[in-house]
């Protein structure tokens, strides 16, 4: 599973961040998703050229025009994800730890499109007709993920020894030191910090340090026995355009637009990691104050919770073309969104003995301010229209995500300052995404529609970043080009259907939505050794720690109501 070791490479060196900025996180921030109208959603949002409806404002905004009435809508929604986990181990087969098969739901509550269009008519017969201004909030992507692995562990490593593996080489000073600057950008991470406080491992001389799950046998740590492990991942949030819009119809037949957007983001991550003997009897004591105090381990819990929140602006513009009767073409570009953006990290520990008893940990809130540039994007678009009768539309969208930058924030403006290296990486790993949209309406009678779509996003990754450590003082990075294969897996998949009910000024549509997201691969603890400097730490590639594989379907039912004068 060639694969699987890069990324758990790529988590692992994430997780040591303690802002954890990489090209993923720029990759996941940037990627649209639409929300909508039920009735765009149901249509796979393929409205570039078709227009008419709320939700197709923030895809072209000269879609407001179409429309010869003034519109308010709102749209409640649930999301809803469904995952499936279990561990295996590096050759894909037996598992070596969190090895059940674990079933996980998650539902929240949310609003992906509301506002209103207010459409005037000049009173004239040719040229400029009408004009139409608009304020709609319309969501464009949904961070909604919840999974949970759980089982037996069977090898030597733990997630306790994991800690200890990062602050291998502090001295304890350090790592019980200042949370913040102790050296400079050189300090230890925080988890390791937390975990000492909180005596997950426990200093044993020198710059040493032992898990308290571990012994050390022939001169190196090991879990002490077989172990049950449980870890869960949790992503909630949203990304929200709020669009004001302007756009004009010239003759029923051009249609052109504009939108100012504000894009806000927010994105909450946590993990927790549990860890307790299988057999607490099969564990030998472990002793305290010099072998005056012996303790029987229970448990460890460790959680860390990470959030983003951020807000910035972009211009968007469009048209939308009648050629002939029935045909449609539209288009529309969007220049780059610099959003700013703060983060917040903070740990927890805790170690549950019988027979002594310490005080959980937890960090102060870790705060730190930036920005990014999301990428340039494009959409196009065909449609037909049978009289009234029914609307076939075709869509095409695309954004470079390589063009994606990090920025340092502060009382000067913008720099790339410290982020070249996050920046190289986003330029390394990343290239171009594609978003192909499908969808048809059948109209049955004037008052009821029936609607289906389908939506293809293309993965955004094009190489593997693989480091070679083998000289720790001068690591040599290497790209590894995804195959064909490999770049396909990353694909999401939506297919969406419904139905609409309208009589005189009230209109009722409800869709269903299902995505069927990429596999995902969490690699929840990993080793490290000690580069060319204590601090320079090296994920240990020989350690022989569980993988988790995630399979994940999202469902979202979403009802609007509108009513139209």
């Amino acid at each position: 599973m060639k694969k699987t070791v890069i990324i758990a490479v790529l988590l692992a060196a994430a997780s040591i961040s303690a802002a954890a900025q990489s090209w993923d996180q720029a990759q996941k921030f940037s990627e649209n998703i639409y929300g909508g109208t039920a009735r765009t959603i149901a249509m796979g949002n393929a409205f570039t050229a078709v227009g008419g409806d709320l939700g197709s404002i923030g895809i072209n905004p000269a879609g407001s025009a179409v429309a010869g009435y003034t519109q308010f809508v709102i749209t409640p929604s649930l999301s809803i994800t469904s995952t499936q986990a279990q561990g295996f181990g590096y050759d894909g087969l037996d598992p070596i730890g969190l090895g059940d098969r674990v079933s996980t739901g998650y539902t929240r509550m949310k609003m992906p499109n509301t506002g209103f269009v207010i459409n005037m008519d000049t009173g004239r017969r040719h040229g400029l007709k009408r004009v139409s201004f608009g304020f709609v909030s319309n969501a464009t992507n949904d961070y909604t993920y919840r999974a949970n692995a759980s089982g037996s562990y069977y090898g030597k490593y733990s997630y306790s020894g994991s800690l200890a593996s990062l602050a291998q080489g502090y001295a304890p000073d350090v790592i019980g030191g200042d949370w913040y600057n102790t050296g400079y950008g050189l300090e230890p991470d925080w988890s390791a910090m937390m975990g000492a406080r909180s005596h997950i491992f426990d200093h044993i001389g020198g710059t040493d340090y032992l898990g308290v799950t571990d012994l050390m046998v022939g001169g190196k740590p090991e879990a002490a026995g077989q172990l049950y492990q449980k870890y869960g991942y949790q992503t909630k949030g949203y990304k929200h355009d709020i669009v004001i819009n302007m756009s004009a119809n010239f003759n029923d037949k051009f249609y052109i637009g504009a939108n100012m957007g504000f894009t806000t983001l927010s994105y909450m991550e946590s993990e927790y990691w549990e860890e307790m003997p299988d057999d607490p009897s099969t564990f030998p004591q472990i002793e305290y104050d010099g072998g005056a105090t012996l303790a029987t381990l229970n448990s460890i819990l460790a959680k860390r919770s990470y959030g983003v929140s951020g807000s910035g602006v972009y211009f968007k513009a469009g048209f939308l073309w009648r050629p002939f009767a029935g045909f449609r073409i539209g288009a529309a570009v969007q220049t780059p969104t610099l959003v700013n953006m703060t983060g917040r990290c903070t740990w927890y520990g805790e170690t549950n003995l019988k027979g002594i008893y310490f005080s959980p940990s937890k960090s102060p809130e870790d705060e730190w301010v930036y920005a990014l540039r999301m990428p340039f994007r494009w959409n196009a678009g065909i449609a037909y229209t049978f009289g009234s009768f029914a609307v076939l539309s075709v869509d095409y969208e695309m954004a470079d995500y390589s063009s994606a930058k990090y920025r340092g924030r502060g009382d000067f403006g913008y720099s790339a300052g410290s982020w070249g290296d996050q920046n190289a990486d986003i330029k390394d790993a990343l290239g171009l995404g594609h978003n192909v949209r499908v969808g048809m309406e059948f109209k049955p009678s004037e008052s009821l529609a029936i609607r289906v779509g389908y939506n293809y996003l293309s993965g955004s990754q094009r190489n593997w970043l693989v480091w070679d450590y083998s000289n720790p003082a001068d690591p040599v990075l290497n790209l590894q080009p995804l195959t064909a294969q490999e770049r396909a897996a990353q694909a999401t998949q939506l297919v969406s259907f419904g139905a609409g009910y309208s009589v005189g000024h009230f209109f009722a549509d409800f869709a269903v939505r299902l995505r069927f997201m990429p596999q995902s691969y969490f690699t929840p603890y990993r080793y490290y050794t000690s580069g060319a400097n204590v601090y320079d730490k090296i994920v240990d590639m020989n350690a022989e720690v569980p993988e988790v594989v995630v399979s994940a379907t999202g469902i979202e039912p979403v009802l609007t109501l509108g009513w139209r004068f």
